[in-house]
């Protein structure tokens, strides 16, 4: 933007989304090349543009030089950043939808607990009661970085994304297989109209009833997806009275980390857009920001989620040794 003498849109604007959009879509064995290419591709941008459009003035030259860079290392920072991020959100996709639908009811049911839970503090108490009990320093954190931000609601994060966690499964499974015998319902019974139509509900919503081509029924479907045999528990809570085979315990702690990690996203985003003095990260969606405002939550939680609950599926739990399934 501020490459005001130059009227050109720097090179590395330019080839960002072509890049990032290899890079997220790109096998995981393969990423790191990938990634490497991508940035050693906007570093020589920058230089391409400083050999192109350097004006021959001193003043000149330092704006443009500095307005390249700037962009130069917005594009890099979005290449680590945000391409890995959807990266991982893209293989916990392909993984299972039952593991997508998850994964993300946990993450905006947080945002909703932080919106709620912060709300409910300023009309009840007209402040952030939790916060009293926050050290002074982590609060002048939080606000510094984002000042709409309450340790009121990000407690409420954490605890509507363990409810989400414990209780979602359940009520996907209920889902499914109320909408399975409604859909087999329309198929025996109803008209020409109504099969067609069922059969347009069956391949929109396919996910929830997968069990109705199988013997089993979704529900069962969903609680054998989701139980995460491999999941290892960090050291400190092995000792712990906790059963690391509870299905309960599992997903309480993923409802834990993944809501931690998604506040922490979110802090994230806000201190990108602090730096970069914008309230915003674009104008596409009009009174919600970019798009990235609607994803933040998502990039951390992401990485958590994908490498704790599903990549340790790819090892074998009991001596370390690599085990391809």
């Amino acid at each position: 933007d501020n490459m005001t003498t130059t009227h050109e849109t720097p090179s590395s604007r330019i080839m960002f989304p072509f890049l990032s959009v290899l890079v997220s879509v790109s096998e995981t064995t393969h990423i790191t090349s990938w990634l490497i290419g991508a940035v050693s591709v906007l570093y020589l941008s920058a230089q391409f543009d400083f050999s192109r459009h350097l004006s021959k003035t001193t003043s000149s030259q330092d704006e443009q030089r500095k307005a390249i860079q700037q962009c130069t290392q917005h594009c890099i920072h979005g290449m680590v950043y945000i391409a890995l991020s959807f990266h991982h959100l893209l293989l916990i996709s392909s993984t299972s939808s039952y593991h997508a639908i998850y994964f993300l009811s946990i993450v905006w049911n947080s945002d909703t607990g932080a919106l709620l839970f912060g709300r409910l503090s300023q009309a009840f108490f007209h402040s952030d009661i939790l916060g009293l009990l926050c050290p002074p320093t982590i609060m002048k954190f939080i606000k510094t970085t984002s000042p709409s931000k309450s340790f009121t609601g990000m407690v409420g994060a954490i605890i509507l994304g363990v409810v989400t966690a414990v209780t979602w499964p359940s009520f996907m499974g209920w889902v499914g297989d109320t909408l399975s015998r409604q859909s087999l319902w329309l198929v025996q019974d109803g008209d020409d109209k109504t099969t067609v139509a069922s059969y347009c509900i069956n391949f929109i919503l396919s996910p929830f009833w997968q069990a109705s081509l199988s013997s089993s029924s979704c529900l069962q479907n969903v609680q054998e997806t989701l139980s995460y045999p491999n999941l290892h528990l960090p050291s400190f809570l092995q000792l712990s009275p906790l059963d690391p085979n509870n299905i309960l315990t599992k997903r309480i702690l993923i409802g834990i980390a993944t809501s931690i990690a998604a506040v922490l996203g979110d802090l994230v985003e806000s201190a990108i857009k602090r730096s970069s003095g914008k309230k915003d990260s674009g104008k596409l969606l009009p009174g919600h920001g970019g798009l990235l405002d609607r994803f933040d939550s998502t990039f951390l939680s992401g990485a958590v989620y994908w490498h704790w609950c599903l990549a340790s599926s790819l090892y074998d739990g009991g001596d370390g040794d690599v085990c391809i399934q």
